[in-house]
């Protein structure tokens, strides 16, 4: 899930995963559980779908059919 912090968490870790790690104003994408943390304890907000900046550029398509038709094999007789 992709979250913004709103709030730094009061915490050092949680369950052994650090959280100093974690800015205001960044935006992140975890895992649902640690997600739901931070969204029912108020430390971060939901990022709408359509408002997700890539952080890779966009890689071209992959190719679906050759550009050529291969011959038949031959079978053995």
């Amino acid at each position: 899930m992709h979250i913004r912090i709103v709030r730094k968490p009061p915490i050092r870790d949680l369950d052994g995963v650090t959280l100093d790690y974690f800015e205001p104003g960044h935006e992140y994408e975890l895992g649902s559980t640690l997600a739901a943390v931070f969204l029912s304890e108020g430390w971060a907000e939901p990022v709408p779908f359509r408002n997700i900046k890539k952080s890779h550029p966009s890689y071209p398509a992959r190719p679906i059919a050759a550009d050529r038709v291969r011959p038949p094999r031959s079978r053995p007789r």
